[in-house]
């Protein structure tokens, strides 16, 4: 537990490091990309990058070093902490300074990347690999929620940043997470992500920086990958080298330091998708480290970091799901394989056949065709422009009454000139949390350029965002009161003694540097068909977070399937998992899929589970192009059954005081839990389960008490024979109930 001295410390020392930044000259080779040391800082100290270089900033003045310095406050009466620091070293020359610096950073360095085991420091490393020999081996090894013991050899290794971790070489004992990497080879499988955790066993080379070759025990093999975007709900773990979610890429091959505070929110993700590997990560990590995973930093649904000190019930069981592959395969429906074709493989059909003529017609158009099908032209947009555009769209939106039907999710603006529409059927929803905002403000402030944006257009001259929503929608939230920068910005501010500081608040002159803010735009003037404006998007996007699979479902199969999952994600009494990355999407869209394999002839009349099933991504991709040709009536109906049986379900939980669609002592939902029971109550009237509330409690007691069903959805749950044995076990409760039913 860190105690308000042991803070009071760590801020001393940083600010003897912000004193001693400031000494620099401004020409001092030292002082070089300065605002990436702030941000080392801010991951060895968790003390702000903004509140580092605001620090040093204060300290300015007081030094010839070629900098006025941004606050020109006397720090005696404005910031007696920093005026002691100042007194106390100013009479350090810089090579007294430096190294009285150097001391700290070896402190900092030492108490950041370690765990202490049985007595012992561990040090912890990631390693991403995408070597063939090795990734397969590792990628081969059989899951098992007990520790095991398998020799790997990783060659062809090197520092991605050995300048921050010299001061701790790698060592024999030292943990290591283990990623998976890798391109387009083809003969990789798996998605790049953490696959195991294991031990440095010999180090064959560590004369140099590079080409180090070592052995490792593997400790823990993972059912699955953790990929970057599944650690997103867990904060520490942002920028992790080679594991958590992160802007900075590194190479395949890279040994990378982890951090103690990263580790033990990794050590929690893995323990919240996979609960029965709990009692081997303890094993693992001790006692003491794993009472620490309780208080492990979580997004909640609302995006804010809170403790989890409450009971999460929005988090999805991810275990052994397969709904890993970044992929999007093409509808393949002959007559030949169905004999005659009905209306439904007509219009799905025809969907394709559309999609691949425009696609080809476009791969096979000369460069001058293309140029005319989609120019991209460079177009630079001041913020207030921005603004001015985005101002057209909300006065159009709050002016248009739609009715209730498909067209409210397939948002018509026909009748829209010339505005900025953040949100295309297309795009994925908003995941940038309060920390990523403020910064984009911050570099704003600071005059850093902003990655490119790129937008389409459409016949009325509106311009639709294919990249660089998240950004777009802070700058907005800015300068609309609903986003603030902290008290630390209170010196651009008229009154300097606010808390928060919101756009409104600004000196004008640091109001109209933002409105005159530039911002380098990409402008894609398509003529093309939605579907392939959908590709551009993509492919366009591949640059920023990637996309997860339902997303990417999402993007290829705009429509009525959309529309019903948007309706059901904007429902507030369904919200059962997080809305984020539409894992709540993910959800639905399975259970609609399974939902048609049972009741829907004509689903089965072009699509043959036991013959056809080669992977959940394509069997849910052909689903949502089902939906999208069904009528308006048919897509509402199917929203009232998933409504219905839902809060049925919820009704029966409440009853009977029980966990929503969780296992036995887990508070985490499990999606096939979900999906069963749910098929199940999709086969009986309201007014039956209602009359019968005891007996379908009973039932859904048997179920999470069955062996065969919890053996059956712990890992490889997504493979062909376990979901037909599913599905035959759903019929047998069914015809359970019916039987007491009818005695």
């Amino acid at each position: 537990m860190t105690t308000r001295n042991d803070n009071t410390d760590l801020k001393k020392k940083v600010q003897i490091i912000c004193l001693y930044f400031s000494k620099l000259h401004s020409d001092d080779k030292r002082r070089r990309k300065i605002i990436s040391k702030y941000r080392e800082l801010e991951m060895l100290t968790g003390i702000k990058a903004n509140t580092i270089r605001q620090w040093t900033d204060s300290f300015d003045p007081y030094f010839d070093n070629g900098r006025k310095g941004f606050y020109q406050r006397n720090l005696e009466t404005s910031n007696k902490n920093l005026w002691e620091i100042y007194k106390e070293y100013e009479g350090f020359s810089l090579s007294e300074l430096q190294n009285k610096v150097s001391e700290i950073y070896k402190e900092l360095d030492k108490n950041s990347y370690f765990l202490c085991i049985g007595g012992k420091e561990v040090y912890l490393y990631s390693i991403k690999t995408k070597k063939e020999e090795t990734s397969t081996s590792l990628y081969n090894l059989d899951a098992t929620t007990e520790i095991i013991d398998y020799n790997v050899r990783i060659d062809n290794l090197n520092r991605y940043n050995p300048k921050t971790s010299n001061s701790q070489k790698l060592k024999v004992g030292d943990f290591l997470f283990l990623s998976l990497g890798g391109d387009n080879e083809k003969w990789k499988k798996w998605e790049n992500g953490l696959t195991a955790i294991g031990q440095v066993e010999n180090i064959y080379v560590e004369n140099s920086s590079k080409n180090y070759e070592i052995s490792a025990r593997v400790l823990i093999k993972l059912p699955t990958e953790i990929t970057p975007s599944d650690l997103y709900y867990y904060p520490d773990t942002s920028n992790e080298f080679n594991i958590g979610p992160s802007l900075k890429g590194t190479p395949n091959q890279a040994i990378n330091r982890v951090s103690t505070k990263g580790a033990l929110s990794i050590f929690s993700a893995i323990c919240d998708l996979f609960p029965d590997y709990e009692h081997s990560i303890k094993l693992l990590i001790g006692d003491e480290n794993f009472k620490h995973l309780d208080k492990v930093p979580k997004l909640l649904t609302g995006g804010e970091h809170e403790e989890n000190n409450i009971i999460d019930t929005l988090e999805l069981d991810y275990e052994g799901s397969s709904d890993l592959i970044d992929k999007v395969n093409k509808l393949d429906i002959t007559s030949d394989t169905y004999g005659e074709i009905s209306d439904i493989h007509v219009k799905l059909i025809a969907n394709q056949v559309e999609f691949d003529e425009a696609k080809d017609s476009l791969m096979k158009s000369s460069l001058i065709e293309q140029e005319k099908k989609i120019s991209v032209s460079s177009r630079p947009l001041s913020i207030t422009d921005i603004k001015k555009l985005y101002n057209r769209f909300c006065d159009y939106k709050n002016d248009v009454k739609t009715d209730n039907d498909i067209n409210e999710y397939q948002n018509d603006y026909s009748n829209l000139v010339g505005a900025l529409i953040l949100e295309p059927n297309f795009q994925r929803e908003y995941v940038w949390g309060k920390l990523k905002q403020r910064q984009l403000i911050d570099s704003i402030i600071l005059g850093i350029p902003l990655p490119t944006f790129y937008f389409s257009t459409d016949k009325n001259g509106n311009f639709l965002v294919v990249d660089g929503k998240q950004r777009l929608k802070a700058i907005l939230d800015f300068l609309n009161g609903e986003l603030s920068l902290p008290k630390e910005y209170s010196f651009l501010s008229k009154n300097k003694e606010n808390k928060e500081v919101y756009f409104n608040d600004l000196e004008t002159i640091v109001k109209t540097k933002i409105e005159d803010f530039s911002l380098s735009c990409y402008v894609v003037n398509s003529t093309l068909i939605p579907s392939i404006q959908n590709l551009i998007f993509m492919r366009v996007n591949r640059g920023g977070m990637a996309l997860n699979q339902q997303e990417i479902r999402n993007a290829s199969n705009v429509g009525k399937s959309t529309y019903l999952l948007n309706k059901i994600s904007n429902t507030k009494e369904l919200e059962i998992v997080p809305l984020k990355r539409k894992k709540d999407q993910y959800l639905a869209i399975r259970f609609f899929a399974f939902y048609l394999v049972q009741n829907n002839l004509d689903f089965n009349g072009i699509y043959n589970f036991e013959e056809q099933y080669d992977g959940m991504d394509n069997f849910l991709d052909l689903v949502m192009k089902f939906l999208n040709i069904q009528t308006n009536q048919k897509i509402e109906e199917y929203f009232d059954l998933y409504q219905t049986r839902l809060l049925l379900a919820l009704k029966l939980f409440e009853i009977s005081s029980t966990r929503p669609f969780s296992r036995t002592g887990y508070s985490v939902v499990n999606m096939n839990i979900f999906e069963t029971w749910m098929l199940i109550l999709s086969q009986f009237d309201i007014s039956i389960i209602e009359e019968n509330e005891k007996l379908f409690l009973e039932v859904y007691e048997s179920i999470l008490k069955s062996n065969d069903f919890i053996d059956n959805i712990l890992y490889l749950r997504d493979q062909k024979d376990r979901i037909i044995w599913r599905l035959n076990f759903i019929s047998s409760k069914i015809k359970e109930i019916n039987l007491k039913l009818g005695e």
